[in-house]
């Protein structure tokens, strides 16, 4: 493997082209977690398997992909699922009818600040895996943000748009309420 690290590495984009060419490279990396949207998981999944991938994304596909791989995929869509150590999890966080470029990215480093987060939690996580932890909870502040921003932007909304809704996002997501 290319990688010798416990560092986290969120691999999205160009990086799942690589990954999609040459599996080898990151299999066994269990800090890894890989963020392909649909069209992105088909190709990986016919990669390792030579077989087209189900439509829409099943579970057994994902947990296919995840298990032959040893670290976490993110299948991104309207619902998000994640597949970690044989444990899946949907995001059903609504975000809006339109997904800006540029998003994925926005995805990207709020999951690489949740997985530094959950990492260090994981003694407290009750064995649930913090890639799990980490995937789902940037999904849900992202989708957030991007429901937010199109609430006052509409269709002409931009990335740094959604960088601005963030903060208010992660508020509404993840605090707890006071009683």
């Amino acid at each position: 493997a290319v990688v010798s690290t416990q560092s986290t590495g969120i691999i999205d984009a160009d990086g799942l082209h690589l990954i999609t060419e040459n599996p080898g490279i990151i299999r066994g990396y269990p800090d890894a977690i890989l963020t392909p949207n649909v069209v992105e998981f088909e190709r990986l999944f016919h990669a390792l398997t030579g077989k087209p991938a189900q439509k829409p994304t099943s579970d057994r596909d994902l947990m296919t992909v995840a298990n032959k791989l040893k670290c976490a995929v993110v299948c991104k869509g309207a619902v998000d699922k994640v597949c970690c150590k044989e444990t899946l999890t949907a995001c059903s966080e609504v975000g809006s009818s339109r997904r800006v470029g540029g998003q994925g990215d926005i995805l990207a480093g709020a999951m690489g600040i949740f997985s530094f987060w959950a990492k260090n939690a994981e003694p407290n996580l009750q064995g649930t895996p913090y890639q799990t932890v980490a995937a789902a909870a940037a999904s849900a502040v992202v989708k957030r943000a991007n429901a937010l921003t199109f609430t006052r932007q509409g269709r002409s909304m931009i990335t740094s748009d959604m960088v601005e809704t963030l903060p208010r996002a992660f508020i509404e997501v993840m605090e707890v309420p006071k009683k």
